[in-house]
């Protein structure tokens, strides 16, 4: 959070900081689901539907920055694709609307207020000062629940477009958290965060 609270400081027109912003943002969301069953129904909600509407401009940032990546990387191919101009000139004009709308929200504050107030909750909670042997446990035992919904989600011979799909945000959750906890769980992180990383390639997903 506080991470968070200082990158917004840096942004400007260029669009400086905001990729890294949104980036974070969503780990912050990961970070809540992965604390789900610890926390009362009531904050998790609270606070995931705060940062999901703090989210929205910066989920189409990071989007439009994919396509404007990807499609340069085809306009660079031997055959270029037609109306590459067109079209990068069409991501780009959407980037300067994103970057001036996240500036917009900035100046009025709703970033600030969400950040701050769930990091006045977080620093309150329960949690502090547990024993690290038992957050140790629950973060092993919550991880190879997501390991098993995510093995057993991509365990069909055949996934459509749209399950393919559904599978990239547990694996961007998986990878986000379990390479962040990897020095304190019990389980074999190493070995769990390769398979999940080998999925994402398959699946074309993470960032």
């Amino acid at each position: 959070v506080g991470a968070l609270l200082t990158e917004q400081r840096r942004f400007d027109l260029s669009g400086c900081g905001m990729t890294t912003f949104g980036q974070r943002l969503l780990e912050l969301r990961y970070w809540l689901a992965f604390a789900k069953p610890a926390l009362k129904q009531e904050d998790y909600e609270r606070f995931q539907q705060a940062l999901g509407a703090l989210a929205v401009s910066f989920e189409s940032l990071l989007h439009t920055e994919a396509m404007l990546d990807d499609w340069r990387t085809l306009s660079e191919e031997p055959l270029p694709l037609t109306g590459s101009v067109w079209m990068e000139k069409q991501l780009l004009e959407r980037r300067e609307s994103l970057f001036s709308r996240i500036l917009t929200e900035r100046k009025d504050g709703a970033y600030t207020r969400a950040l701050f107030a769930l990091w006045a909750w977080a620093s309150q909670y329960p949690w502090a000062g547990q024993d690290a042997d038992k957050i140790s446990s629950y973060g092993s035992r919550r991880l190879q629940k997501w390991v098993q919904d995510l093995a057993g989600a991509a365990g069909h011979d055949k996934l459509s477009a749209p399950e393919a799909c559904a599978l990239f945000p547990l694996t961007d959750k998986l990878t986000v958290v379990t390479a962040c906890l990897k020095p304190a769980l019990s389980l074999d992180a190493d070995k769990a965060l390769q398979k999940v990383r080998n999925l994402q390639k398959v699946l074309g997903g993470g960032y």
